[in-house]
């Protein structure tokens, strides 16, 4: 499952204001690794998106550990969750409320695709 936003989805200053500098990646890595339904998570930041990588258990419970983290890291607001996309490997499922999956780029993986 991916969450996340990006140049696509966000004006840039909402890009910039949930960009997560190198050291608060550590800091959100270790959080969500504990977090309710994820098992695995990798956190991407880069000038053009913010991004979670989760292998959940429950994706209700991943996202909403996602956005706990964000609402208390950095203020989200439930208005604000428009921005950010969910997608999901199984399937090839979406979901959001205001873009139109053609727009985003799909990204596919599976934990193997990965070194442990």
């Amino acid at each position: 499952m991916v969450v996340g936003l990006n140049y696509r989805t966000a004006p840039m200053a909402v890009r910039e204001r949930f960009w997560i500098s190198e050291n608060r990646r550590f800091e959100a890595l270790a959080q969500l690794s504990r977090s309710e339904g994820i098992e695995e998570v990798i956190v991407m930041a880069t000038c053009n998106r913010t991004e979670f990588w989760l292998w959940a258990t429950d994706v209700t419970l991943a996202a909403n550990s996602v956005m706990r983290l964000l609402g208390a890291e950095y203020g989200l607001k439930l208005c604000e969750w428009k921005h950010f996309y969910r997608l999901l490997d199984e399937g090839r499922s979406y979901i959001s409320s205001e873009s139109h999956p053609a727009s985003i780029p799909w990204w596919s993986a599976s934990p193997r695709s990965f070194p442990r």
